[in-house]
């Protein structure tokens, strides 16, 4: 398991350019979660890819490229500690096996 890199700058990018599309409300909701006081690094990753989870579930299909492009590069960092918040397939992959106790 590798320490993820910085995403921080990528995410706040990325809230910048959903707030422009029109998804302010949901880009507060995933920045309060994402931003959020912690005790450890891990538990800041955690909570960073559980919030774009719920902003990807949230927006839906008018979720710009652009937009998910960079939360993908976020999910990929966090995907180094936590293997289910990967972006695409590998990570649904790792939920759907999370959810029978298998991954």
């Amino acid at each position: 398991m590798s320490a993820p890199g910085d995403f921080y700058p990528t995410l706040r990018r990325a809230l910048a350019l959903a707030r422009e599309a029109g998804l302010a409300d949901a880009a507060d909701a995933l920045e309060s979660r994402a931003f959020a006081a912690v005790t450890t690094g891990s538990e800041a990753a955690a909570e960073a890819g559980l919030a774009i989870l719920a902003f990807r579930a949230q927006a839906g299909k008018r979720l710009p490229p652009e937009v998910s492009r960079l939360l993908d590069l976020c999910q990929v960092e966090v995907g180094k500690v936590w293997p289910r918040m990967r972006p695409g397939w590998r990570g649904a992959v790792w939920r759907w096996l999370g959810r029978w106790g298998l991954g």
